[in-house]
């Protein structure tokens, strides 16, 4: 890289460049720090790039329906018949969420440490707003599981809770309801991040049968061609907003309000990145620092044969840029391997296929940050060398 670097800096390159040779465990050490910087950068963003993937995809592909009618309140089941009846609504589907326990095969007891949650809905009707993202072995037989499910006595199971659980389809689960112990026949698994996954589906009449519930948490409305979902959402909460509390929400606001919470749930990895980078522009600014103090008397005379205070700067970023670019490299590559690692590891927990999504962003932010932090953080150790007092320097030993 030597040439690419007198290429920028010119002759004062070459001699940084070659300075980064003199002090090698040093160095090492500096490129170790920010290649774990720049390898956090591109394997997190490997990461949290697949889960944002998966995320929407399930959003496209679960969240069909146009409008989203919610309450703070439950809303009593016939509301759906008039929320139907609205112009502009082809199709009214309640849902109901509530938290249910599951008997510990071992104990015949429910478990309190698992904290799960019920969705219950109307297959036929849901079927006309929203779809399904089944996990693997249904291909051809969302019609038969549906109506299964219809049927009564069996569920749809998350993913995290199967791989909990270590439960597969065509398994059973054992719930606790009001009526006792019930067993459900687990028809498909699907992949849901409703209550960050620990979510199972069942049907309402289930619901009614064995928890005695008939009220709805949510009405999703399908709106026929044409409808305009503004003017639709309007006249719902002028007609029932006061009376039964409503909020009306659209499906493009929806999604907007789960990409922020997931945007939210991955700040915490943009914290580990930035310490990660803060450590190692520490690194860097410490190991400059060290070889401009031990190379004080070398640099007064480089300035005594006529090296201006410029040309002593531009040799000192040449030599953090040396070091940035090895980092960046091996980064680059450990960063990729790790992203793999993960991915894998994440696979194994969940108990389904999270895509690779190539972390395009990632590996930009990190090769910019290992050109960037390696600069800035050379500016005070290039701006003590350029400033060393020449006869002071020769005099130094």
């Amino acid at each position: 890289m030597r040439p690419l670097l007198a290429l920028v800096y010119g002759g004062e390159g070459l001699i940084g460049s070659g300075n980064v040779q003199r002090a090698r465990g040093r160095t090492a050490l500096t490129v170790a720090a920010l290649m774990v910087g720049v390898a956090m950068v591109i394997s997190v963003g490997g990461l949290t790039q697949s889960f944002r993937a998966d995320i929407t995809q399930w959003m496209e592909n679960a969240i069909g329906g146009d409008l989203y009618v919610r309450s703070p309140l439950p809303m009593r089941y016939e509301l759906g018949g008039r929320l139907a009846a609205t112009g502009g609504v082809r199709a009214a589907a309640p849902v109901r969420y509530f938290s249910v326990k599951r008997i510990a095969p071992a104990t015949g007891q429910p478990d309190g440490d698992t904290s799960m949650v019920f969705v219950a809905i109307e297959p036929l009707s849901y079927q006309q707003t929203s779809h399904f993202q089944f996990a693997t072995g249904t291909k051809g037989r969302e019609e038969e599981l549906l109506a299964q499910l219809a049927g009564g006595g069996a569920v749809f199971l998350g993913t995290t809770l199967a791989d909990r659980f270590q439960i597969k389809q065509g398994d059973s689960l054992r719930l606790n309801t009001q009526r006792g112990p019930v067993e459900f026949a687990v028809a498909a698994v699907i992949v849901d991040f409703t209550a960050q996954g620990n979510s199972l589906t069942g049907s309402w009449s289930d619901m009614r049968r064995y928890w005695g519930v008939n009220d709805a948490s949510t009405f999703i409305l399908k709106l026929a061609p044409g409808a305009g979902a503004q003017s639709v959402a309007e006249a719902i909460k002028s007609r029932y907003g006061e009376s039964f509390h409503v909020q009306v929400e659209t499906s493009h606001e929806y999604r907007e309000r789960i990409t922020r919470l997931t945007d939210q749930s991955f700040a915490l990895f943009d914290v580990l990145n930035l310490i990660g980078i803060i450590v190692a522009a520490l690194g860097v600014v410490n190991t400059l620092m060290m070889n401009v103090l031990e190379r004080l008397r070398e640099i007064g005379m480089l300035r005594g044969l006529g090296m201006t205070r410029a040309q002593v700067g531009k040799m000192i970023l040449a030599e953090s840029a040396a070091i940035g670019l090895i980092g960046g490299a091996f980064g680059l590559a450990f960063g990729l391997f790790l992203s793999q690692v993960f991915l894998r590891g994440v696979n194994g927990l969940n108990g389904y296929e999270l895509q690779f999504v190539w972390p395009l962003a990632g590996i930009a932010q990190g090769i910019v940050i290992a050109l960037v932090v390696s600069q800035v953080a050379a500016a005070y150790p290039a701006w003590r060398a350029a400033r060393t007092n020449i006869v002071s320097a020769i005099q130094h030993e």
